[in-house]
């Protein structure tokens, strides 16, 4: 779905739920963008490379709301970034709550 980001203009968000997030973001006045991807290496040292869905610029944050299938899928990379970023991950209510208790 292509989405009016107030920042970036027309960015594509690719499920329901970031739109659900990008929908309450703006609602709370919280600015966002589609952040560039980020690099990490794998266990095997390929360099691969991480696209969270959100930035929060004021808060330094990212968000990237996922199933739990996707969670498992990308466990790795999660736990190469656990320590390098806020990276705040999980289902929509969870990435919901976690921006309502921000303000």
């Amino acid at each position: 779905t292509w989405y009016e980001n107030k920042i970036q203009g027309l960015v594509l968000l690719e499920s329901s739920w970031e739109v659900i997030v990008a929908k309450k973001l703006d609602g709370l006045g919280i600015k966002w963008l589609r952040p560039n991807f980020l690099n990490y290496y794998d266990s095997l040292g390929k360099k691969r490379y991480y696209f969270p869905d959100f930035y929060l610029i004021d808060h330094g944050v990212y968000l990237d709301p996922k199933n739990k299938y996707c969670i498992e899928k990308d466990k790795s990379k999660i736990e190469y970034f656990k320590d390098k970023i806020t990276l705040i991950y999980g289902d929509v209510k969870h990435i919901i709550s976690y921006i309502e208790n921000m303000v």
